[in-house]
């Protein structure tokens, strides 16, 4: 395939078929940090058992979850909307048990054909770069990820790849039902108010709760509570006693400090499990929250009670 040239680099050449791919105990940690290109896509991963830490155009992700660790099998679902530079992190060499699908974004355009201005939530999260959602993975998701791993006999050569990609897609399909509820109900449907029920502030904050790993910009979170920017910003500072952007950042900073005093991680790994890309900024948000060092706070296993902690719902 030709590939594009941008800044005078050689960009992959984008697909035009879904991939579905798998690992089984194998490691798959890159030996240092290297960038690569990679084509608009939309990535849907089961992650079984191991710890994968990347970051996408800077941003950081990491998933992890199996025997051992806190976090049962998850699936982690991102959305590569343009061209972008991916960088594999450090991470353990523990090996990984996953299921891969990817879509290219020229696929996704002809599954929305002619649907483009409709209201379709799932319109509205292909088209956002870096969207990204992550759920447990239960049922039917986990029996279809053990059937691509192991797809049985009779599946060699042409039928095993018609095998996982018939898997493959359904794995999509399951996983766009989840997105396309979350996405029209702000998470409603996992116990957050409706959003007819509710005022702007509090559809807000059932959003911002729920999309804590997604940079949604202000206007797309004005727009999907019902808002404009002005009314969505004055109405929660008045119910919530905060700007949205300093609650989310205060809500990534309690979780990451649970990362270091319950799960031991890393002062490193904290500051990207928050969304820090600087470790010394990180840890000055962290004491400026809660009184203590990052450091301090994984060393002794402390959690302050602050007044900036407390939720007023």
């Amino acid at each position: 395939m030709v590939s594009q040239e941008s800044g005078g680099r050689l960009l992959p050449a984008m697909p035009h078929n879904v991939f579905v791919g798998a690992l089984e105990n194998k490691v798959a940690c890159a030996p240092q940090e290297v960038d690569y290109d990679i084509w608009p896509k939309l990535l849907v991963m089961v992650l079984l058992q191991g710890s994968q830490h990347f970051t996408v155009d800077g941003t950081p992700f990491r998933i992890e979850a199996g025997p051992g660790r806190r976090t049962p099998p998850l699936v982690f679902v991102l959305n590569i909307a343009r061209y972008a530079r991916l960088r594999f992190l450090p991470c353990q060499s523990a090996p990984l048990r996953k299921v891969m699908v990817s879509a290219p974004q020229s696929w996704l355009r002809s599954l929305h054909a002619g649907n483009e201005t409709a209201a379709s939530p799932l319109w509205d999260f292909h088209r956002r770069h870096l969207a990204h959602v992550r759920f447990p993975a239960t049922g039917p998701v986990l029996e279809i990820a053990e059937e691509i791993l192991h797809p049985g006999e009779g599946s060699g050569g042409e039928l095993r790849t018609l095998h996982r990609k018939a898997r493959g897609l359904e794995l999509m399909r399951l996983v766009s039902l989840r997105i396309a509820r979350q996405e029209r109900g702000a998470g409603a449907a996992h116990g957050c108010p409706p959003m007819g029920g509710a005022t702007l502030a509090e559809r807000a904050h059932a959003f911002l709760l729920h999309h804590l790993d997604s940079d949604v910009p202000l206007a797309e979170v004005a727009r999907i509570v019902g808002g404009s920017v002005s009314s969505v910003q004055r109405q929660f500072r008045e119910r919530y006693g905060t700007p949205l952007c300093a609650f989310v950042r205060h809500k990534r900073l309690e979780r990451a400090r649970d990362a270091l005093t319950v799960e031991r991680m890393s002062v490193a790994q904290a500051a990207y499990h928050a969304g820090y890309r600087d470790v010394s900024s990180f840890s000055t948000a962290f004491r400026r929250a809660f009184g203590i060092s990052p450091a301090v706070a994984r060393r002794e296993g402390l959690r302050t009670n602050t007044p900036a902690e407390t939720d007023p719902v």
